[in-house]
């Protein structure tokens, strides 16, 4: 039935649909309030700056709810974006609750005979009203900023490449430098991009190294043959990247060959009890899970259906908020309190063959 509404309007999501409307409730509601309190013989402002009240909470935690949906149905988000859409959801929430609480005391005052009457409750309910329009004005700031600087959910074929270039702060140099290992390139944002040749088997070991436990072994780099390393797995591995990140987006283009069991990211990654991980098994279960001093959270779990061909996966971690993808589009959705910085890189849990073609990791403002 959502999509069905989806699919009778002109927009990408309902979220733009819905969102007006708290914005214009509240400060309406707090209009009427003030109102009712300077012209005290209009007795029908009360009732309706409350009705106005209550209409402001039901239809923010509307535009919450399709906000989420929005930002889950994406595909092809920037990774310099991921933060600034958990730092909109997170007010989002601010304004949600703290708009909950004042409509509920506001309905309490309206209906308790003996408060109603009494201008001292309805000045403080007005003046913590003001105080939530601001925390409305900051969360619609970065609302606009994701349409208007990072282009979310505008039609791309009318948003020219250079307008998507300058929406993201980060610099970008014209020519990646190389670092001193083979075909490991740093950008001038301080991503980390890996696009192996078919004949670089000695980096395992160099570019990709095994974490503290895991065997070097469990992997081989098998002859040349087509794009990309080929490597054949007999064990679980975690094999990972240099350098330690906090808020990162990594991205890999994989092909399942003959691989049996799950392939996963890994961020944030400090030792097997403590580090993060997205991962997609060849029968298309996706799974995003933490773990903290030994003990495994699942954050979400989604079936996708089997990979087939060449496959990008991509988790974002930025504050609390994380997002594994599978070809650009999000397939799961959690939420945890951030880790300490930590290594990224690859978790290989199965046996078999396939193909490692690129591998980025970009550090989240």
């Amino acid at each position: 039935m959502i999509q069905s509404l989806i699919d009778a309007t002109a927009l990408p999501n309902l979220h733009p649909a819905v969102v007006h409307f708290p914005i214009v409730c509240m400060p309406l509601a707090l209009a009427f309030d003030a109102a009712g309190l300077a012209l005290r013989r209009q007795h029908w402002l009360a009732p309706a700056a409350t009705t106005l009240y209550v209409v402001g909470a039901l239809t923010a935690g509307l535009a919450v709810w399709a906000g989420q949906r929005a930002a889950d149905s994406l595909v092809g988000v920037p990774a310099a974006a991921q933060p600034r859409i958990g730092e909109h959801s997170d007010w989002a929430h601010y304004t949600l609750y703290a708009w909950i609480a004042l409509a509920a005391v506001r309905l309490l005052v309206h209906l308790w005979p003996r408060l109603k009457d009494r201008r001292g409750p309805r000045l403080v309910i007005l003046g913590l009203g003001l105080a939530v329009l601001g925390v409305l004005g900051k969360t619609a700031d970065l609302g606009g900023a994701l349409v208007y600087r990072f282009g979310l959910g505008v039609n791309l074929s009318t948003v020219t490449p250079e307008a998507l270039t300058d929406s993201i702060e980060a610099p970008m140099a014209e020519e990646p430098s190389s670092t001193h290992m083979d075909r490991l390139t740093e950008r001038a944002d301080g991503a980390l991009v890996w696009q192996p040749a078919a004949d670089d088997r000695e980096a395992l070991g160099t570019v990709l190294h095994p974490a503290r436990g895991s065997d070097i072994g469990a992997v081989q780099a098998l002859e040349p043959e087509g794009d990309g390393l080929r490597l054949a797995i007999d064990k679980p591995t975690t094999l990972l990247l240099p350098g330690t990140f906090g808020d990162v987006h990594i991205e890999a283009e994989i092909e399942l060959l003959s691989f049996q069991g799950s392939v996963g990211l890994v961020h944030h990654y400090v030792d097997e009890d403590d580090r993060g991980t997205f991962s997609i098994s060849h029968e298309g279960e996706a799974l995003l899970d933490d773990v903290r001093n030994g003990d495994q959270k699942v954050l979400d779990r989604k079936e996708t259906g089997a990979p087939n061909g060449v496959l990008t996966i991509a988790v974002s971690a930025a504050g609390k908020h994380l997002k594994g993808l599978v070809d650009s589009e999000t397939v799961t959705h959690g939420h945890i309190a951030p880790g300490p910085e930590g290594a990224c890189g690859l978790r290989l849990n199965g046996h078999g063959t396939l193909r490692l073609l690129r591998m980025e990791v970009q550090p989240l403002q």
